[in-house]
């Protein structure tokens, strides 16, 4: 199963531009307030306990929510002047999260990416897990879609997560072109 999380819950841009969401509302199967919602498979996405649950019933399904936030701040980063900044709450529930190849298990918070087609698009994002046992939190670059390992390259890596719940803060400075991450 593939699960991709693609959405950006808060992002401090030009402007001081902000998108918050945190869920806070009845059980339901539908996401609602605005966002888009893909799904491979009868479990779907649903709000559980104001937290967004991907589910899927096969480890070849994708299911993903997201929210065009185009019109918020620029979206090509290195053209923005202010530093960005995405914080959020993540966990992923399989014991061995290895990737996005077809038959793999994984989870990706996308940051920003240029379409919500995710075999074509290219972008950033944050994912746990990775061939070889180990469960760090990666930040990526996609590009080519997020269906494929070598469609990624990673930026940095650190920690094991596995199925921990993970408090997260990204930020991109567009003047140095400097990622920095902190879980």
């Amino acid at each position: 199963m593939k699960s991709l999380l693609f959405s950006i819950l808060l992002i401090s841009a030009i402007f001081a531009q902000t998108l918050f969401d945190g869920f806070n509302r009845a059980n339901n199967t539908t996401i609602g307030n605005n966002w888009t919602e893909n799904e491979t498979g009868v479990a779907g996405a649903e709000i559980n306990n104001n937290m967004v649950q991907l589910n899927t019933n096969s480890a070849n399904g994708r299911e993903w929510v997201y929210q065009d936030v185009s019109g918020q701040y620029e979206t090509t980063f290195d053209n923005n002047s202010q530093l960005m900044s995405w914080c959020f709450n993540i966990r992923q529930s399989f014991l061995t999260p290895t990737g996005f190849n077809d038959g793999k298990y994984g989870i990706l918070f996308v940051l920003g990416a240029t379409s919500s087609d995710y075999t074509t698009a290219s972008g950033y994002g944050i994912a746990i897990g990775k061939e070889g046992g180990s469960f760090p939190l990666r930040l990526l670059r996609f590009s080519g879609g997020m269906d494929a390992e070598t469609n990624f390259i990673e930026i940095v890596a650190g920690g094991n997560y596995r199925t921990n719940y993970v408090s997260v803060k990204v930020t991109y400075n567009p003047t140095t072109n400097t990622w920095t991450v902190y879980a």
